[in-house]
């Protein structure tokens, strides 16, 4: 059983999208940058709610999450995601490649943190 499918997680459980950078034509001979729709995927999500997570963000740091998904999904550190469920968007500040069940273990998770973020406007 993989631990996407346990009930006890289902709200927590979230459909995301990985968002890509691209650049194009602005169409008066530069460029601008925009973030398109990647692949789907189930991530699951839980906020930091430790005295040190709250302290900071009352001083201006932003909201930090933990997330788990599975071990063999390709995502890497700054890599951008938008949680479809309310369009918030995240950005992976640890991308979980030392912190995965090892390939022999029947729990199939990689341990990824995550900060709120907003997109740059276009360059």
């Amino acid at each position: 059983m993989s631990i996407f499918d346990s009930p006890m997680l289902e709200s927590y459980k979230h459909q995301c999208v990985l968002l890509e950078r691209q650049r194009v034509s602005d169409g008066q001979g530069g460029s601008k940058t925009v973030w398109v729709d990647g692949m789907e995927f189930t991530m699951i999500f839980s906020e930091d709610t430790t005295t040190e997570a709250l302290i900071a963000e009352q001083q201006g740091f932003t909201s930090t999450y933990h997330a788990v998904v599975a071990r063999n999904m390709e995502i890497k550190f700054h890599d951008v995601i938008r949680r479809l469920s309310d369009g918030k968007i995240f950005r992976i500040t640890k991308d979980g490649d030392d912190d995965k069940t090892p390939q022999t273990s029947p729990m199939d998770m990689k341990h990824l943190v995550l900060e709120r973020w907003e997109l740059p406007n276009s360059d």
